[in-house]
């Protein structure tokens, strides 16, 4: 990789870190202090809703959507990929603003150690729920 993208990306998974940041703490300010009810999200320059063509989402924040991912492999109880990741996850309303989905729920999931595993070639595993199931037990009966 070339010296400039690879400090470029470096730069933005930074910024992707401060802004979470930010964003967090928007999130705490207003359930403390029960303001902001109000106050508009940034859009960061994407397309918003309102312009949209799709149905009506709410924009999901790296927490709610790690929460979210935590549900749906205790749903499934077995590893889960990246991809049906996005699909579930957005199946719950919840949009994951992002050009590359299933890359950022796999970024949030990483910065998430304490609460999750990556289980090579498997998927996502929620670490709160003990050792995952082995693979033949989390495939579905018709390949038993």
């Amino acid at each position: 990789m070339n010296e400039s993208l690879s400090k470029a990306l470096k730069i933005k998974e930074k910024l992707l870190d401060e802004l979470s940041k930010v964003e967090q703490f928007i999130r705490l300010h207003n359930e403390l202090f029960g303001e902001g009810d109000d106050v508009a999200e940034p859009n960061h320059g994407r397309q918003s809703e309102d312009e949209s063509d799709s149905p009506k989402r709410r924009r999901g924040r790296p927490s709610e959507i790690a929460d979210a991912a935590w549900k749906v492999i205790k749903e499934l109880n077995r590893p889960v990929q990246r991809g049906e990741l996005v699909e579930r996850i957005e199946a719950m309303g919840i949009d994951v603003s992002s050009d590359d989905k299933p890359r950022y729920i796999g970024t949030i999931l990483w910065r998430e150690k304490d609460r999750f595993e990556n289980i090579e070639g498997r998927g996502y595993w929620a670490v709160s729920l003990g050792d995952p199931p082995s693979p033949e037990d989390s495939s579905p009966d018709i390949f038993r």
